[in-house]
């Protein structure tokens, strides 16, 4: 079975929020589904293609991917193995990016509600510009970008 690939695309519209934990990834998608009604569970590890790098590396990722829902949601290890996803916030320990549109207020209570998570140290929405060029962040899998 192909591994999911992670893909640049700026088609989308996303949020994204910097996480700051020492908590595991599992302990983190525990409350986040607990305190968003999320269902949140463990997907195939991201292949990391960077053109600029040498090796490919792994991450672990977690989603709500509901095709009943219209926002997808993914929780993503900015850190693994000595390896870091994104260099330039390599203080920030998880991604928690939101696929689709979003009202305000229900952006507001997302924020709310990462408050409420004690084991969430620091969190921050993070602005597009300070991914460097990564606009968005989309998972398919290898076999699925063969045939585009």
């Amino acid at each position: 079975m192909a591994k999911p690939l992670l893909k640049v695309d700026n088609k989308y519209t996303f949020y994204v929020f910097g996480i700051i934990s020492s908590s595991k990834d599992y302990r983190i998608c525990h409350f986040l589904n607990k305190e968003l009604k999320l269902n949140l569970s463990p997907q195939e590890e991201i292949l990391i293609e960077n053109k600029k790098r040498i090796q490919n590396f792994m991450m672990n990722r977690f989603s709500n991917d509901d095709s009943e829902v219209i926002s997808n949601f993914h929780l993503i290890n900015n850190k693994y193995n000595g390896e870091v996803l994104i260099k330039s916030m390599k203080n920030i320990d998880f991604f928690f990016i939101i696929e689709g549109e979003l009202l305000k207020s229900e952006l507001t209570a997302i924020e709310q509600s990462l408050k409420q998570i004690d084991i969430i140290e620091h969190y921050f929405k993070a602005e597009k510009k300070e991914f460097e060029g990564i606009e968005h962040l989309i998972f398919e899998t290898a076999d699925n970008k063969k045939t585009n």
